[in-house]
């Protein structure tokens, strides 16, 4: 038995190729390239487009009946999509045909989340995964639609339904267009790969959703150091860390330095290659220490007081923040001015960088690569 072109990507993928056996040659069950899937779902994709265009002109401009009525016949109208197997007819109100179109284009690396808005209108996420079959998360990779106003709270994350449960998963996505600027747009399957690979081995384990708060607070409130000091920390305490050694690759090194830059992990992604032994064990309990000393300094950093409202009455910012969680740019950019906040956040991102360079083991070197 011949296996031309055999192409096998994993657990849970599908052979795609050719099987030849007695003189007679067999077809089987294809494996669709990331360019291939973007080609058929191009009319579903438009049709989106379409729809948030009529949507955001109602929401913007106001509208009447009948334009609710176009709306609803926009959702409502069928379009065609070919298959691997056959062509569908489905409509965006039409759940289960399009679960059977994503699974048959897709194999199982598809995911439509849909969500409703305060205004009743449902909003469109389609794109495309890596199931992480030993990790906590699965990863999208792929953006292939996101609808204007589609809830993202925290952009590391996104929450879809699957299985019958809300599940968190990683979103990669974002940097998928750096890496294919760098890697060049022949080579998806490379930019696949590095994205499945930062995400299995790093990103796991520096991120997480119970960082939300911190991660929020250091990026309206500009705190680089914090934000790097939270990942290091939680990739230190949460990762495998001979896994971790190896399975960095030079393109790793690349992504943090170029796509991602985070010097903090940049360094400890090098720190565990010269390391052996002891000394991996001892970086998880210094680790669990400073985390504690990072938790102390923002916690301190939460006891300010500042002036706020038309009484300009003082009010701590852990009130401020947990009771504007969901506007906080707006509250950031009220105080950004603020000469108090500036002072406490200059001794937080202090915290901060002796927190990475005590983490790191090069309190010499790291200042000025933090710096860059």
């Amino acid at each position: 038995m011949v296996y031309p072109q055999s192409h096998y990507r994993g657990y849970g993928d599908d052979f795609a190729g050719q099987v030849s056996y007695n003189g007679r040659t067999y077809g089987y069950s294809p494996h669709w390239r990331a360019t291939e899937v973007t080609q058929a779902l191009e009319p579903l994709i438009a049709h989106l487009r379409i729809y948030d265009a009529h949507r955001l002109e109602l929401e913007r401009q106001g509208g009447t009946i009948q334009d609710l009525k176009q709306l609803t016949e926009i959702l409502r109208q069928e379009i065609t999509i070919p298959g691997r197997y056959r062509d569908y007819r489905v409509s965006l109100t039409d759940q289960n045909g399009l679960r059977d179109l994503l699974l048959d284009v897709g194999n199982l690396r598809l995911h439509l989340g849909v969500r409703q808005l305060d205004t009743r209108l449902p909003v469109y996420y389609l794109c495309r995964l890596d199931h992480q079959y030993r990790s906590l998360y699965d990863l999208v990779i792929e953006d292939l639609y996101l609808s204007p106003g589609y809830p993202l709270p925290d952009e590391r994350f996104v929450k879809f339904m699957r299985r019958g449960h809300e599940l968190y998963h990683l979103r990669l996505s974002p940097f998928r267009g750096q890496a294919i600027e760098l890697l060049g747009k022949k080579k998806l399957d490379e930019v696949d790969a590095l994205l499945s690979q930062v995400g299995g081995h790093i990103f796991q384990a520096a991120w997480h959703e119970d960082q939300r708060l911190g991660v929020m607070v250091a990026r309206q409130f500009d705190l680089p150091l914090f934000l790097q000091a939270i990942e290091v920390l939680y990739l230190c305490l949460s990762g495998e860390h001979c896994e971790i050694r190896s399975a960095t690759t030079d393109k790793m090194f690349w992504f943090f330095k170029m796509v991602y830059p985070q010097p903090a992990i940049y360094q400890f992604l090098k720190l565990l290659r010269g390391l052996e032994g002891g000394a991996l064990t001892g970086l998880s309990q210094r680790a669990l220490k400073l985390y504690t000393n990072l938790s102390q300094a923002f916690n301190h950093f939460l006891t300010l007081k500042l002036p706020w409202g038309v009484r300009r009455e003082p009010v701590t910012m852990q009130k401020l923040i947990f009771g504007n969680f969901s506007r906080l740019p707006l509250v950031a950019r009220v105080l950004q001015d603020n000469p108090e906040l500036a002072e406490a956040r200059g001794i937080l991102e202090h915290e901060s960088r002796a927190v990475v360079q005590e983490m790191l083991g090069t309190p010499e070197s790291v200042p000025e690569f933090l710096e860059s």
